[in-house]
């Protein structure tokens, strides 16, 4: 499900690099439910909980302190200074968001018991 929602957000934010992102997501969170769908192994369920601990991080960076402007998602377009790092001013929290967090946190526990289990 997550997978779906990068890609969708990928379509609808275009060529611009938050939408790459949000595509290359969608398209390695794709090849790994299709890796554990088809021959699951310990490495890839391992692989899936990294990949949707990251994308959970990077989220609740991007709401609540900002991501670099080259890769944040911000409707303000206004930026602000962390220890001298220039970051977007955080993106509001959406129902996009939500769902695709919701999904990575299910994927999180999934993964855990099909490796713990395989």
């Amino acid at each position: 499900m997550a997978a779906g929602v990068h890609a969708a957000i990928g379509l609808d934010h275009g060529s611009t690099n938050f939408g790459s992102l949000a595509m290359a997501s969608a398209a390695v969170q794709f090849g790994l439910a299709a890796a554990i769908m088809l021959r699951r192994s310990g490495q890839a369920c391992r692989l899936a909980v990294m990949v949707s601990l990251v994308l959970v991080e990077l989220y609740v960076v991007n709401v609540t302190t900002g991501l670099p402007p080259l890769v944040a998602h911000s409707h303000s377009g206004t930026t602000h200074q962390i220890f001298g790092l220039i970051l977007a001013s955080p993106a509001p929290v959406d129902g996009e968001g939500i769902l695709a967090k919701g999904a990575e946190l299910g994927a999180i526990l999934t993964g855990v018991l099909l490796g713990r289990s395989g």
